[in-house]
């Protein structure tokens, strides 16, 4: 298994690269469309739908979200985003007793547009509304998301005792928490001296990161108690040693909509970093 992850992951990490710094806006924002439509897919699943033409129903609602949403200000996506997040942490809080929500059907296709729809626009939106950073920008936020979650992964593997959500997620530790952090903190401090950053801007670096990672792990927990309530270990099988495409993107659904509002905001106050 961790040889699969090793190798899907250094297959899949220079093609991400590729496409964030070599495609055009059009290219880029399609490319993000079609992984969102297969995480749509798996989402379907997820939800109960066992006919392809139920899938292929969700998926074309899924389209039409996107494009609707294609023509409102990103802000507002991005704030909608973020602010699904912020409840679907609280959900974490009462799990197993907001299975109650999962029941309805409705319920569990509204969030999965909550889930997709924001995720493509905030990536969209960092890879075309601030220039030459933007490519930068959706890498920064991809080599945090990969150092918490390859940190924790790591960390946990090895010395990992204690387990920090049991019911929720059985195999993350507290001990692999700490590690992924530290991971992050060291992708900072490279970040930092890489650039010669002033104090000021070193400082939203740290920040930045801090609630990025954070906002990773309650992204993968959130999935985790999704499909808790679904009674399956995996969204899917297309990765090999990851799972499926949502098992790999749980994390970045959660963070893109929350790190490019933080961006977004910054840029607005003229505060690039």
């Amino acid at each position: 298994m961790l040889k699969y992850r090793i190798l899907t992951a250094m297959v899949l990490i220079p093609l991400v690269i590729v496409a964030i710094f070599l495609f055009s806006q059009t290219a880029f924002s399609l490319a993000c469309a079609g992984v969102i439509l297969l995480g749509a897919w798996e989402w379907g699943r997820l939800c109960g739908l066992q006919q392809s033409w139920q899938n292929i129903v969700y998926l074309c609602v899924v389209v039409i979200a996107l494009i609707i949403a294609n023509q409102v200000p990103f802000i507002w996506v991005l704030m909608i985003g973020t602010l699904w997040w912020m409840f679907a942490s609280l959900w974490l809080l009462f799990y197993p007793r907001g299975e109650g929500f999962w029941r309805y059907r409705g319920v569990r296709y509204g969030i999965g547009l909550l889930i997709l729809v924001p995720t493509w626009v905030a990536l969209t939106s960092l890879q075309s509304e601030f220039a030459n950073l933007g490519p930068w920008y959706v890498l920064f936020m991809l080599l945090i998301i990969w150092a918490m979650d390859s940190g924790s992964y790591f960390t946990g593997r090895c010395w990992g005792k204690t387990h920090f959500a049991p019911v929720i997620s059985p195999k993350k530790t507290v001990q692999g928490l700490y590690g992924g952090f530290v991971i992050v903190g060291l992708v900072d401090v490279g970040i930092i001296m890489s650039f010669h950053l002033s104090l000021h801007h070193a400082m939203l670096v740290l920040v930045i990161s801090l609630v990025t990672a954070v906002v990773a792990v309650l992204g993968d927990l959130v999935e985790s108690m999704f499909k808790r309530y679904q009674n399956v270990k995996d969204s899917g099988t297309i990765l090999p040693g990851h799972g499926g495409i949502l098992d790999r993107i749980d994390s970045l659904t959660a963070v893109a909509p929350v790190y490019a509002l933080m961006i977004t905001l910054i840029e607005l106050h003229g505060l690039p970093f």
